[in-house]
């Protein structure tokens, strides 16, 4: 193996870059200029080098791999040179860290096999290179936890506050509503929702039921406001909540007509009222798999596929559902869903005026879908399903025979009656009512 000599003007240099690796060895420290000798020095700068061809190294943190590097670029070592010299210096750094560790673990062995003796104190001695590495460990350690915490941005969001999603929407709009000369007027119209949820109706008597407008047109400005948070809980669970208006408490529109006086609110500036709008739990499991299913139960969105012809948008169902998708491929899906609703609970003192109370009327709706979605293209999606719904207890039939007094006295079938109604021709009469002399033989006092 050939050694290249190194001019005696260039020792400081190297010197200075290969002290702070040997210095702990005083056998292999260089000299400095006074320990030199005098003969051979030749001054610097009377013995010019060539730069070898090439792009210079790029420079690094470490000193002495740029003295190196600087060497190599005065010409006064080639760079295979350099990268032998850079990579023993590599391995010497490998071997001081495994020496480091194995001091650490022979103080902890001594430790072990040394027991302190009653009446003694044992010190255990650690190195100043163990407890430098010691300390550069706990300061990267502690540097990640502040970063993981942020704790160098006290006023950025709590971790907490992430979990809550807030959203919400407001609109204001003009809806008029006109209608052509014409229309019978003559009380064809009933409002049936009017009626059901107020005092019962003598289809006897001269005056006319509640009616729905058919022939005055009408201007409205309306307002919808939605405000609502969604929980992230942790392991799959979720809760929402969603406030809205609405001038009743009708499941199909938030609206608030603006000025509209009615239900004890509104007109002459008067406030307006906030309903629950939406408000469950949520749990969702095996979206990393490939199926995924979601279980909600309380007050929420709609679960099953389908139109506005079937269910309205604004629609939120009471009970439990229970979702999940199965997905074959990239392009096709199944879905199913299945849930319990209960649309209508009988009050728990029905009937109010009755010692003896009347049995539950009990109403539910229990669905189940099945459906498929597939990629046709990348912009062409087709997605299928069939539905059906159990509607139970919900077809009204006659109560049991019987002769009301006054408008108070509730038949065992009023339960029946649907609290929220809209237009249609499949009503019915719930009240079986016996003719008497009371009700001058049912020419009076019949009410429904």
């Amino acid at each position: 193996m050939s050694v290249r000599s190194i001019p005696l003007r260039l020792a400081p240099l190297l010197a200075l870059a290969l002290q702070p690796a040997f210095a702990e060895d005083e056998s292999l420290a260089v000299p400095s200029l006074d320990q030199l000798p005098a003969e051979g020095v030749t001054p610097v700068g009377d013995e010019t080098t060539e730069t070898p061809a090439g792009e210079a190294a790029r420079p690094t943190d470490n000193v002495t791999i740029n003295l190196i590097h600087r060497l190599v670029e005065k010409g006064v070592l080639t760079k295979d040179e350099a990268d032998t010299m850079i990579r023993q210096a590599e391995a010497d750094a490998t071997r001081v860290r495994a020496q480091q560790r194995a001091e650490i673990q022979t103080a902890v062995q001594q430790e072990a096999l040394a027991p302190v003796q009653e009446g003694e104190v044992g010190v255990t001695y650690v190195p100043e290179t163990v407890k430098a590495q010691m300390r550069e460990e706990i300061k990267h350690q502690l540097l990640t936890e502040a970063r993981v915490q942020n704790w160098s941005a006290p006023a950025a969001t709590p971790e907490w506050v992430k979990r809550y999603k807030v959203f919400g929407d407001v609109r204001v709009r003009y809806e008029g509503s006109f209608f052509p000369g014409g229309n019978d007027n003559s009380g064809q119209f009933p409002n049936f929702n009017a009626i059901n949820t107020g005092a019962p109706y003598d289809t006897a008597g001269t005056q006319h039921s509640p009616q729905y407008n058919v022939d005055q047109d009408r201007d409205r400005f309306r307002l919808r406001a939605r405000v609502g948070a969604e929980i992230d809980l942790d392991d799959g669970f979720t809760a929402g909540l969603r406030l809205a208006t609405g001038e009743n408490n009708s499941p199909v529109s938030p609206n608030q007509s603006l000025g509209a006086a009615g239900n004890a609110q509104g007109g002459n500036f008067s406030k307006y009222a906030v309903w629950i709008d939406r408000a469950f739990l949520s749990y969702h499991f095996g979206e990393d798999h490939c199926y995924d299913v979601d279980l909600q139960a309380g007050r929420f969105d709609n679960p099953f596929f389908n139109t506005d012809i079937v269910w309205d948008d604004d629609l939120g169902f009471d009970g439990f559902a229970a979702k999940g998708k199965f997905r074959f491929n990239d392009d096709i899906k199944v879905f199913a869903t299945a849930g319990a609703f209960p649309i209508f609970n009988t009050d728990f003192n029905f009937s109010s005026i009755n010692p003896a109370k009347f049995e539950s009327t009990d109403k539910y709706i229990y669905g189940g879908q099945i459906g498929v979605e597939w990629k046709i293209a990348e912009k062409l999606t087709g997605k299928f399903g069939v539905a059906f719904y159990d509607f139970d207890g919900v077809k009204g039939k006659l109560s049991t025979p019987h002769v009301p007094l006054t408008s108070s006295d509730a038949g065992d079938t009023d339960g029946l009656r649907p609290s929220f109604a809209q237009k249609g021709n499949t009503y019915m009469a719930l009240r079986n009512i016996l003719p008497d002399p009371s009700n001058n033989n049912g020419n009076s006092n019949q009410w429904q």
